[in-house]
């Protein structure tokens, strides 16, 4: 060490994200610890330490330290879509969660009369690879209300929710989109990491 360390730079960054590194300051050499907030669940990070004197900022700490932070639910999926509607049968299709917040294991069709109680539902689980599902003997000219929702070893997150009518005739477009908004604000949650390191010679 070069002189007398005033503190202590954290310098992270996203693995593979266009983001730029972020800097923890952390003054005085009497923390060897610190907690950084703000980052992405179930996401790799790119750390390093380096102190500074009065001189000023030494040299980042090698090798560069790799941490994932922890997973949670996953968010909704997204671009629920019905590419083929007939009388009696309907074509959903969806694509994965822009926020998996882990492993997708598996997913979750809802759907039901959009006139019947909210227990009504019709659901049906499928693996994680599946995209589409085809939900057949439904009854034509009618409103049903269909729920698409991702699941990680965490749980089922929120749904994407759209409603579709049941139509030979497609001359003009009958379909409902709109999105649950529960989830915004912790979809995407973001989560804490703790750093330690040690002071070196």
């Amino acid at each position: 060490i070069n002189g007398l360390i005033l503190g202590y730079k954290i310098l992270y960054r996203e693995k593979d994200s266009e983001s730029g590194t972020q800097t923890r300051l952390i003054k005085g050499n009497f923390t060897h610890s610190v907690v950084l907030n703000g980052l992405w669940k179930y996401s790799q990070y790119e750390i390093q330490v380096l102190a500074f004197t009065r001189i000023g900022d030494g040299v980042p700490c090698l090798p560069v330290l790799l941490e994932r932070t922890k997973d949670d639910v996953p968010g909704p999926p997204i671009k629920l879509i019905f590419p083929e509607v007939q009388m009696t049968s309907v074509r959903v299709v969806w694509q994965t969660p822009e926020n998996p917040n882990g492993i997708i294991l598996g997913y979750r069709i809802a759907y039901c009369l959009a006139t019947t109680e909210p227990n009504k539902f019709i659901t049906i689980e499928v693996s994680s690879n599946a995209r589409q599902y085809s939900a057949t003997n439904l009854i034509p000219e009618s409103a049903y209300v269909f729920r698409v929702s991702a699941r990680t070893r965490r749980g089922w997150g929120d749904s994407v929710e759209a409603m579709v009518i049941t139509t030979q005739t497609r001359g003009t477009v009958r379909a409902q989109m709109y999105t649950t908004s529960a989830w915004t604000g912790w979809a995407k949650g973001l989560v804490s990491m703790l750093c330690d390191w040690v002071e070196w010679m």
